[in-house]
């Protein structure tokens, strides 16, 4: 009985020790440096959006710090990250997406490529079959980008930002 209780608090010890090292990562996504933002588009079309994130007149900010982090063989902090999207119309999701591979970052302040999330090709295959390819039917779109580190504690604050669709063009 002596020895169950030796192994038991020598277990809960090595658990408790194990928990407080863990790597830690703490971050966040912004658009235009805000968690939650509304755009206004001048036209209904995906690409038109995508251009817009590329010429950062929507710049997508990722923030993070990571404590207890083992460096690599090359004495880098790295984390690695899963990136989620999902896009709603209208209150109901269309798609959720998870980036099969994780991607590597350093801990730091940086801008983010609009490819790193899959919200523009979603879009963009909203009624790909029609007339209008690429051009977003009228509605309210709801889009949420996540980051997720990898074999780390902790979290990154996502973002989120809307839109509204009146009416698309006509030829």
């Amino acid at each position: 009985m002596r020895s169950l209780k030796l192994i038991i608090s020598s277990s809960m010890f090595l658990l408790f020790v194990f928990c407080a090292n863990a790597q830690k990562v703490e971050g966040k996504l912004t658009i235009n440096g805000k968690s939650n933002s509304s755009l206004t588009l001048e036209t209904n079309s995906a690409v038109q959006l995508f251009k817009e994130f590329k010429l950062q007149e929507y710049k997508l900010g990722f923030s993070f710090d990571a404590n207890r982090v083992t460096p690599n063989i090359y004495n880098e902090t790295v984390v690695y990250f899963e990136f989620i999207t999902q896009v709603r119309k209208d209150g109901k999701l269309i798609k959720e997406v998870k980036r099969a591979q994780p991607f590597p970052y350093f801990p730091g302040d940086m801008y983010l490529a609009p490819e790193s999330f899959d919200f523009i090709p979603i879009l963009a295959s909203i009624d790909a079959e029609g007339e209008l390819a690429g051009t977003l039917p009228q509605g309210k779109y709801n889009i949420t980008l996540a980051v997720k580190p990898i074999n780390a504690e902790g979290a990154i604050q996502k973002v989120g930002f809307d839109f509204v669709l009146r009416r698309r063009p006509t030829r």
